[in-house]
């Protein structure tokens, strides 16, 4: 139980990078159909159109191409839920132009946030080294001898550029994909 939790959640699982889009279908009016997939979003039109039985074919309105499919769709369906036809499928009454602007806004948002958290992170890491240096430069503070300003450049800053890296939200954050 406590793993089927976790996976609705997310917890525990790596970033999968993919494709969130809208698409609508003729014989489906005032509907939208907003998912993800991991491969090129016209195949996923293709497969639908063939496979879920209705009698026209889908028509991809948008693609925005994401670090985390999983993520940004739950994002886009949470703000998307009163428009929700039925809680276990992916059609929206909304209109497609409304869904592109609601799910490009989630995507922004999305990595806006991860950019404030390295933004963040970078501060911090600077301001630490920078207490560390002026503290070390007044004898405040003694630094073992292992840990000298030559030292700390060695090694400490490409620790910490690392760190940083992996907080970084990948460039360019993310690309429309045109149908």
């Amino acid at each position: 139980m406590a793993a089927v939790q976790r996976r609705r959640r997310g917890g525990g699982r790596q970033p999968q990078g993919g494709h969130v889009y809208v698409m609508t279908n003729a014989a489906m009016p005032g509907l939208v159909k907003i998912g993800m997939t991991g491969r090129d979003p016209r195949l996923r039109v293709r497969e639908l159109s063939q496979v879920s039985g209705v009698p026209t074919p889908f028509r991809l309105h948008y693609a925005v191409e994401v670090t985390d499919r999983g993520k940004v769709e739950r994002r886009v369906h949470r703000l998307l839920a009163r428009h929700r036809v039925n809680r276990r499928r992916e059609f929206f009454r909304l209109e497609p132009g409304e869904a592109q602007r609601l799910v490009a806004g989630a995507v922004e948002g999305h990595y806006r946030r991860d950019l404030t958290l390295f933004r963040l992170g970078l501060r911090l890491a600077l301001g630490a080294l920078l207490i560390l240096g002026l503290r070390e430069a007044s004898g405040r503070v003694e630094l073992p001898p292992w840990a000298h300003q030559d030292m700390l450049v060695t090694y400490l800053v490409p620790v910490l550029a690392v760190w940083l890296m992996a907080l970084a939200p990948p460039w360019p954050a993310w690309r429309r994909l045109s149908p």
